[in-house]
This record gives C-alpha cells, structure tokens and sequence, in this order.
C-alpha cells in the first residue's frame, strides 16, 4: 500500500503503517509531500500569506517513479487544503478558487491524471474524502476563504466525479463523514490542535478504521 497527497495525507501513512506493523500480508508506505497539491503549479495564498509551489511538487515524474520501484496494489490519495485556497493557475492572472468552473475544471482534469498515473501497473487507487477543517486555528486565524466548509464540499464532489469516471480502478472512502460521526466532530482541537492537522496521538486511530 502507498500512500500520496499532502501533509494531511502524510498523518494518514503514519497511522496506517502503524496499523500494519508486524503484519505479514500487507505493508503501507508513505510518498506524502508537504505543501504539494495534485492540481499542479502556480501560486496559492494560505494564511493570509502569498507563495508558489515548489516544483518538486510536480508529480509527473515522481508518481511513475513511485509506482515502479514500489509497484504498490493499492495507492492511497488524498489531497485537500491546497486545492481549496485561493489560487493563480498556470498561465493565468486572476485568482480562483474551488466552485468556479474554470478552476473546477482543471482540478477534475489533474485528479484524473493522477489516478492514470498511479493505476498505470494496476494498482486500485482509492481517493478519500477530505474533512472539513479551520486553518490556523492555534494561530488565532478565523474566517479565513480556505476554511469555507462550501469548498470542501465542492472538492469532494469533485473527487466523487473523478471516482465515477474511471470505473474499475479508482474508489472512493468517505473519511469525512466519518470523522463528523466520531466524538468532538471534524474540527476537534484535542485531535487537529491547529484546526488541519492530525495530532500523532490520533493517527493510529484514523489508520485503524482506513485499514
């Protein structure tokens, strides 16, 4: 099992090796990237900061190279906070957001792309709802346009259209309605302090219910 996306994503690999220690029929590897988003290129703004994505970011290279020297049967994708900030997209000079058709668009086209690339030796991809969250909360930071639960939403139906156009290969587990489900909700300081991110002492519960 790999397991690819961002920062987020990178708690989930961790919980998920932590469920498969000691097994001997499965194990899980983490390829996560912090601050790389599947929809690839151009600059973002998060926290009230402006910045560009690295270009290390671009998975063109790295997912063929991860799926041939790993050669996984399952790859795990998830990917959320930085498709849903305020975004300038390559090539172009206004800035967009998830819910606005051009860059709707475009997320939808390079999740697609990415779930070819990782399917490419026939790996089952499966792509994971993305929970809602409140960025910077230990920071103080409230309100802020990449915390609106409505592009959230928006990325996730995204993800299910993805999902239902490559029928056979990719699936979809929806981790968001199951976090909402467990106790404290989605958006729970004892579990994300900084309102994103997963706490180490959490994971292994997340990679329990995943595995």
């Amino acid at each position: 099992m790999l397991v690819v996306g961002d920062s987020v994503a990178y708690g989930y690999a961790y919980g998920l090796e932590v469920w498969s220690k000691g097994r001997k029929d499965l194990s899980a590897s983490n390829a996560a990237q912090l601050g790389c988003p599947v929809a690839r290129g151009g600059s973002f703004r998060f926290l009230r900061n402006y910045n560009t994505f690295e270009s290390h970011c671009d998975w063109s290279t790295t997912f063929p190279r991860w799926v041939r020297e790993r050669d996984p049967n399952v790859v795990v994708l998830s990917s959320g906070i930085w498709e849903v900030v305020d975004r300038k997209l390559p090539g172009d000079d206004r800035w967009r957001h998830v819910g606005q058709p051009q860059f709707d668009d475009y997320l939808l086209r390079e999740f697609l792309a990415a779930i070819d690339a990782l399917a490419a030796k026939g790996a089952t991809v499966v792509l994971l709802t993305y929970p809602h969250f409140d960025a910077g909360q230990d920071q103080g930071f409230t309100g802020l346009p990449e915390s609106d639960p409505a592009r959230v939403d928006r990325l996730n139906e995204l993800l299910r259209q993805a999902v239902s156009m490559r029928p056979g290969v990719a699936t979809l587990i929806d981790f968001q309605a199951w976090l909402a489900q467990q106790p404290g909700g989605e958006i729970d300081p004892a579990k994300r302090q900084d309102g994103l991110h997963f706490k180490d002492a959490y994971v292994p519960t997340i990679g329990a219910w995943l595995g």
